[in-house]
């Protein structure tokens, strides 16, 4: 049996009888071929990532704060970046001199202010170089102020230098957990602020609330740190207030001279697109509970 088809020769059609046998051979001749070439493996597929983080540190400071958080002798200035912090000294000639850096908190930093003593009740420096005791005196080696920071993890921290023998600076610590479930804009931590005696502390969200906290003295804070070294925290209670609207600053003001325990924050923010301010105030004595506003919602535009 014969069949009639076309092939192409010579740049033209032509028709030829080809029988069912030699069909048969063809495709026989075509499948051995194709079993012949070489077994080329499916590309694989890149993997792909997204860069969250620089590879390299950023040098950029932040923040540049005036803060003896080695002792009261030393005149220090902390540089903050990105993810670090720069211990460094002002030398009598106005000189710079590093002291320390500190790299391992392993989240960006997103606040940062100094909490302890006003400069003006720290003691002048000594003339002479002081020396550590071989009986380890809390009271000293505990500075007048400490670096607080807020971070993207969600922790507030509390930071202050300890100088070892060897001259070398041993970071003392206490991290303080900040509300983790709440949105992106409503984590605390992107404002900062503290009392100018350092009676409280303020932790602000990009909006809708802020946090309070009612702060030891200094002379508590260290005879907390003298019975537990590993576990101490300045802070003493907690108070969450809500703010209608995106957050834009957040400052504690200065009260009267002799008024020590009036306790004053203002707050800065904006909604339906026009700025306004509340104030709080209240008496420290008598703890977080009495926290009241005494203005709310004032617009700071003549036109509104």
């Amino acid at each position: 049996m014969a069949l009639q088809t076309g092939v192409f020769e010579n740049g033209q059609w032509v028709t030829r009888r080809v029988s069912i046998q030699d069909i048969l051979q063809q495709n026989s001749q075509r499948e051995s071929t194709q079993e012949q070439l070489p077994f080329k493996p499916p590309m694989e597929q890149p993997v792909v990532g997204l860069l969250s983080r620089t590879v390299l540190q950023s040098p950029v400071v932040n923040w540049i704060i005036p803060a003896r958080i080695r002792n009261r002798e030393k005149n220090d200035v902390v540089f903050i970046g990105e993810d670090f912090i720069q211990l460094k000294e002002i030398l009598p000639n106005a000189h710079l001199e590093h002291v320390s850096t500190k790299a391992d908190f392993g989240s960006r930093i997103r606040a940062a202010r100094v909490f302890g003593e006003p400069r003006k009740f720290i003691h002048p420096p000594m003339t002479e170089k002081a020396q550590i005791p071989l009986d380890i005196d809390w009271n000293e080696l505990v500075p007048p102020q400490i670096l607080v920071l807020t971070l993207e993890s969600q922790e507030l921290l509390f930071l202050f230098a300890r100088p070892r023998r060897d001259g070398s600076i041993e970071w003392k610590e206490s991290c303080i957990p900040l509300s983790p479930d709440a949105s992106l804009l409503e984590q605390p931590g992107r404002h900062l602020a503290v009392d100018p005696r350092s009676r409280a502390l303020a932790v602000g969200a990009a909006e809708s609330s802020i946090f309070i906290y009612a702060a030891k003295t200094m002379d508590e804070l260290r005879s907390n740190i003298s019975h537990d070294t590993q576990n101490w925290t300045p802070l003493k209670s907690e108070r969450p207030v809500a703010i209608p609207g995106t957050i834009l600053k957040m400052e504690f003001l200065y009260p009267e001279p002799d008024d020590e325990h009036h306790v004053i924050l203002l707050v800065v923010y904006s909604r339906d697109g026009k700025t306004r301010m509340s104030c709080y105030d209240w008496d420290n004595r008598h703890g977080l509970s009495h926290i009241r506003p005494v203005v709310e919602g004032f617009p700071l535009s003549h036109s509104e």
